[in-house]
C-alpha cells in the first residue's frame, strides 16, 4: 500500500492545525499517528469515549508504545 501522505500535503499543512473526522474504525487514529510523526506534532483527542480510562480497548486508545513516540493529550 502506498503512503497517502504526500510531500505536497505535508507542505500545505506544516504550520496549520489538522482535524481528522470520520466514522468509527475508519483509520483516523492510525492517520493521526502518521501525521504526528512526519510533522513532529502532538495529538489532541476529541473523541467523546476515549476520555474514559477504563475503556482503552473499546475505543482504540493509543498503545503505550504510541504514547512514548508522540505526546497525546486529553485521553482518560
Amino acid at each position: 500500500m502506498t503512503d497517502p501522505i504526500t510531500d505536497n500535503f505535508l507542505h500545505k499543512v506544516s504550520n496549520k492545525p489538522i482535524l481528522l473526522v470520520g466514522p468509527t474504525a475508519s483509520g483516523k487514529s492510525k492517520l493521526a499517528m502518521s501525521l504526528a510523526i512526519k510533522l513532529k506534532r502532538q495529538i489532541v483527542n476529541a473523541d467523546s469515549l476515549q476520555v474514559y480510562s477504563n475503556w482503552r480497548i473499546l475505543t482504540a486508545r493509543p498503545t503505550s508504545e504510541d504514547e512514548k513516540i508522540i505526546q497525546h493529550h486529553l485521553y482518560g
